[in-house]
């Protein structure tokens, strides 16, 4: 480099300075010293700078002697970066997750997690330009190194003799750092971004025809208090998890359906939590859906035929014996009944009006009691209407949050944070405070002075 015949010629300068200096007629005692001082320093200088493509070639030959190179390091680093980046990402997507579901009272040690992982991250950034510039402009550092070293009268002997044992030190050193971590680290948990539990329920009537904007009430096995309230959609669809709810580890659900101010039991009654099940279909079986009218059906009937026909609905019916039964027509406000033939007597309803979660609904009570069966002892309904599209009720839901896995999500992330932490800053921290204490070492034995502070 052309820093080299500059330092060789101060180094050649600083000799006869201090050749001069003992040449002087001045019995001066220290002064003398002084002399060979320089002398010393300069020859010094002028070996380690005929020296200097061998002090290069030392670090290469330590480092293949070891094993080990500069490419593993810096792959090493890009994957410490990478899993860094991925837990950020985790704990920003599960910070929003929470916050979303209105539990912004357990955010504060996710934010300390997320603080852990910033700091880590930010050493992780500071090794890479560090290293990078090592790696980079070693021969650089050892050139300026030997120019300060030669500078007369040690004005940059400290500091080049540092940077002549870090380019030496640091080079052969900051590759070995996997190897240091890796034994003391231990077991540093891994981040996931694990794709939230999804469990779809849809709602049918009797006859599968989808039930539109179902409410969901679920229990938790022998409580009467309901966990969950939950509104499905018109294609009655209702979706539990997916960044909704906190889902426990293992649970058995009772089921309760809400439609047009009346709560069934579907079948199935109860949801589980089962790996390979994700999908739920829940029935209805004592009513009958189609356009914002439903029939509901008492168990002393059994349906044996269903027929939607838009506009109309036929529903054939059988008993068993001649006891009493009735049925109830539940209809929204805005739906006219046209006719309504029982067995093909024409029956005229009563209607009841109510108002059911800002839903405007009417009812009317067929007893059957005294209607003639055939003689396949069946009964035969046929109502005409206008059909009219079901709104979505005012449901104010409630969902699902259980504590536990809440605070297995909480204590995951905050072992995480410290963990790296400890294996992303501190402990890469301790290795380089290390490499920096030997680069002191080796500047002292190089003639540098013992108080070299480099903060």
């Amino acid at each position: 480099m052309n820093v080299l015949p500059l330092a060789l010629n101060l180094a050649i300068l600083t000799y006869f300075i201090g050749v001069l200096i003992l040449a002087l007629p001045i019995p001066y005692r220290q002064l003398k010293k002084w002399g060979i001082r320089l002398i010393s320093d300069a020859v010094l200088a002028a070996v380690l700078i005929s020296a200097y493509n061998i002090i290069l070639s030392i670090g290469d030959f330590t480092l293949n002697l070891l094993g080990y190179g500069w490419t593993g390091f810096m792959s090493w680093l890009t994957e410490r970066t990478a899993i860094l980046v991925t837990a950020l990402m985790g704990l920003t997507y599960i910070t929003s997750w929470i916050k979303g579901l209105g539990y912004s009272i357990v955010l504060s040690p996710l934010g300390l997690a997320s603080t852990y992982i910033t700091l880590a991250l930010s050493a992780i950034r500071m090794m890479y330009f560090i290293a990078s510039f090592i790696w980079s402009f070693r021969s650089e550092l050892l050139a300026l190194g030997l120019l300060l070293y030669s500078l007369p009268l040690r004005i940059g002997k400290d500091v080049g003799a540092f940077f002549i044992a870090a380019s030496l030190v640091m080079y052969v050193g900051f590759p070995l750092m996997p190897v240091f971590v890796n034994v003391f680290q231990g077991n540093t948990p891994q981040p996931t971004i694990n794709s939230p539990v999804t469990l779809t329920c849809n709602v049918a009537d009797l006859g599968g025809e989808p039930i539109p904007y179902p409410v969901l009430r679920l229990y938790k096995e022998g409580s009467k208090i309901p966990i969950g309230v939950i509104n499905g959609d018109k294609e009655g669809k209702v979706v539990l998890g997916d960044n909704m709810d906190i889902l426990p580890r293992n649970y058995t659900f009772k089921v309760e359906v809400l439609f047009m101010g009346y709560a069934f039991t579907p079948v199935p009654s109860t949801i589980r939590s089962e790996p390979s099940r994700t999908n739920y279909r829940l029935r209805l079986t004592n009513m009958i859906y189609q356009g914002g009218l439903a029939i509901l059906i008492p168990s002393s009937l059994d349906v044996v035929r269903v027929k939607y026909l838009g506009s109309r609905l036929e529903v054939t019916l059988t008993r068993s014996g001649m006891e009493e039964s009735e049925i109830r027509v539940v209809k929204l406000a805005g739906v006219n009944v046209i006719s309504l033939n029982v067995n093909n007597f024409s029956l005229k309803c009563d209607w009841n009006s109510w108002t059911w979660k800002g839903i405007r609904l009417c009812e009317c009570t067929l007893s059957l009691g005294n209607v003639e069966p055939n003689s396949t002892r069946s009964i035969f309904i046929n109502i005409s209407y206008t059909p009219k599209e079901y709104p979505s009720p005012n449901i104010e839901e409630r969902r699902i949050v259980c504590y536990e896995s809440l605070v297995d999500i909480i204590m995951q992330y905050v072992s995480i944070g410290i963990a790296y932490i400890y294996s992303f800053l501190f402990l890469p921290g301790v290795y380089l405070a290390a490499l920096t204490t030997m680069s002191a070492s080796l500047a002292r034995v190089l003639g540098g002075g013992a108080r070299l502070r480099l903060i």
